[in-house]
């Protein structure tokens, strides 16, 4: 009977022993870690669309799902481009860095620190920046997604210089003026790319090459306007035309 009482205390106190640890593990409260919040989804941007200002003839197409030239703008009324090299858009904002300007005088300007800034309204959008210590900017006003390829098919002419577009029912097209351009039309949900287009036989040799680019429609006075701009690294060119 002695030697199993001995046995039964020493059991009882590993028991309690064990217990005893088991306490001193659950009453242990560490200090207090702040926990770091996760940081805010950004806000989808809500500016990608076509714009318009029809007192000055001028295009915007803005598309922050392109890698570059995001917001590229076509006034066609002073024959200036404005193509964004790249950028950051969330909410109304657009933020974007380096730019090419160009004009139908000659000036070619490449910059990759020159920022230029969208502002998205209900209405519209404010494209703004200084460019060699002189403020651009355009005010332009949302317009109707491009036509499609569909309603395109056909031949359409720019009045003032009567330079042709011809477009095929599978997006080729060719356009007749100071070169001979020929390349692909794709719809990118509102307006298309230029892919793979190839300029040859221009009066000046030197923008004979391979171009890519985009293409819109807007409506002004009643009439559809096709627009278009295609660039590589060392050339821009544009045009637009009267849908027949």
């Amino acid at each position: 009977m002695k030697k199993a009482l001995i046995v039964s205390t020493f059991c009882t106190s590993l028991l309690l022993g064990c217990g005893h640890e088991s306490s001193e593990v659950e009453d242990y409260f560490p200090p207090d870690v702040p926990v770091p919040k996760p940081e805010p989804e950004p806000e989808p941007f809500t500016g990608n669309s076509v714009y318009f200002n029809e007192q000055d003839f001028v295009i915007t197409v803005v598309d922050s799902e392109r890698e570059t030239h995001p917001i590229v703008v076509g006034d066609f009324s002073a024959n200036e481009i404005l193509l964004t090299h790249t950028g950051e858009f969330e909410g109304n904002l657009a933020k974007t860095k380096g730019i090419t300007q160009v004009s139908n005088t000659g000036d070619y300007l490449v910059n990759d620190t020159i920022a230029v800034t969208g502002e998205v309204s209900e209405n519209g959008i404010y494209i703004y920046g200084d460019v060699n210590d002189q403020m651009v900017a355009y005010s332009l006003a949302k317009v109707s997604d491009s036509m499609n390829l569909a309603s395109l098919v056909g031949t359409h002419t720019n009045l003032v210089d009567g330079t042709t577009w011809r477009i095929a029912i599978d997006g080729s097209f060719e356009i007749n003026g100071s070169c001979i351009v020929n390349g692909t039309l794709r719809y990118n949900r509102y307006y298309f790319n230029v892919l793979g287009a190839e300029a040859s036989n221009c009066a000046d040799d030197s923008f004979n090459g391979a171009y890519e680019g985009m293409m819109t429609t807007v409506t002004y006075q009643s009439d559809v306007y096709l627009s278009g701009i295609i660039f590589n690294d060392t050339a821009v060119m544009w045009s637009t035309a009267v849908k027949q």
